[in-house]
């Protein structure tokens, strides 16, 4: 089944949520638009030049890149997609192996603001992948084929350190999706040696603290996500050497393998990225020729399927990749808002 309609729930939300609709629904038109937006998913089309935008509640097809909104610039295609602390979306624009950029687009009207990092160096073979902000605001880029991983200050975006594997230290691989845990290091996912690394970014450094969970017989994990009961969520990638295509919950602490919360796909289809939504689901992306390629709903605290949330080339999306859901307001933002909601409420007699 296709999901249609949802009963609207604070979920994640709360008394935040509350507060925010406050303020949407006397602030007017110029607040509704990019407050509109929060909560809603972006996923970036793996065969395409955009990043597809839908409502977070329905999945139903907002805009995508076709139409100008967080468009690529041809031939390139964007992999990876992180929400800035400035509340703008950052992209990792692959064109050439060896030639990529990330990107910056207007979180509220998509527009391309930025190129904040290029990387030409065709000598070498590089392709940026996994982006991730730490709580420092400085952006971590993963780069898939170079087996390392680069720091950008999250401002000016100069580069401020790397770390890049040695043969025999450690097993970074390919490094694909990343995130940072609850005690503030960075996460990564190898998809070449199937495990999730650890690191440190104090001192203004990236250094390896060893192997955090081992996803066994997983082939090319993908992504990876903290869930809301603080555990560790990876898509497992492919079946074609008889694991992947599930996703696997640990131990947020520990690493220890907890159980399959998603089942191996029966058809033999892939895991691709994975986040939770603000409405009590987890949202998996999938890839397959029994499955199709299309984004998945499952229940956050069970696992059971709830149904498909994005169908198969809704909008024209091709391959569904890499999710983002545009991020709720800090909480001074909020309370900005709702300031300004009840000041102009009250002057409309609300």
């Amino acid at each position: 089944m296709v999901l249609q309609q949802l009963n609207r729930a604070p979920g994640r939300f709360g008394a935040a949520a509350l507060a925010l609709g406050f303020a949407v629904s006397v602030c007017g038109p110029a607040l509704a638009g990019p407050i509109g937006a929060i909560g809603d998913v972006y996923v970036s089309d793996g065969d395409q030049t955009g990043i597809y935008q839908y409502d977070g509640l329905t999945g139903g097809f907002v805009q995508n890149g076709s139409q100008g909104y967080f468009a690529g610039r041809s031939p390139r295609a964007p992999y990876g997609n992180a929400w800035g602390p400035d509340g703008n979306l950052y992209a990792a624009d692959f064109g050439t192996y060896g030639r990529w950029s990330i990107d910056k687009f207007d979180g509220n009207t998509g527009a391309l603001l930025a190129t904040v990092v290029n990387y030409n160096n065709t000598s070498v073979t590089s392709v940026a992948k996994g982006l991730a902000f730490g709580p420092d605001g400085d952006l971590y880029v993963g780069d898939w084929w170079r087996a390392r991983i680069d720091r950008y200050d999250g401002t000016t975006f100069a580069f401020k350190a790397g770390y890049q594997a040695v043969p025999g230290e450690n097993l970074l691989g390919t490094p694909n999706g990343m995130t940072f845990a609850p005690n503030g290091n960075l996460m990564v996912v190898s998809g070449g040696f199937n495990k999730v690394l650890q690191f440190s970014t104090a001192a203004n450094g990236v250094s390896l603290m060893g192997t955090f969970a081992d996803l066994g017989l997983s082939q090319q994990p993908q992504d990876l996500t903290f869930g809301p009961n603080g555990n560790l969520f990876v898509t497992g990638g492919g079946q074609a050497f008889g694991g992947g295509g599930n996703v696997m919950e640990f131990n947020g602490t520990t690493g220890a393998y907890i159980q399959d919360f998603v089942p191996t796909l029966p058809g033999g289809g892939s895991t691709a990225s994975l986040r939770f939504d603000n409405h009590g689901r987890l949202l998996v992306s999938i890839a397959g020729a029994i499955e199709g390629f299309n984004v998945q709903a499952y229940d956050a605290a069970s696992g059971n399927p709830l149904g498909t949330f994005i169908a198969d080339g809704s909008g024209g999306i091709s391959y569904p990749y890499f999710i983002s859901i545009k991020p709720v307001p800090e909480p001074a933002t909020i309370g900005l808002l709702l300031v300004g909601g009840m000041v102009l409420g009250r002057r409309r007699g609300v």
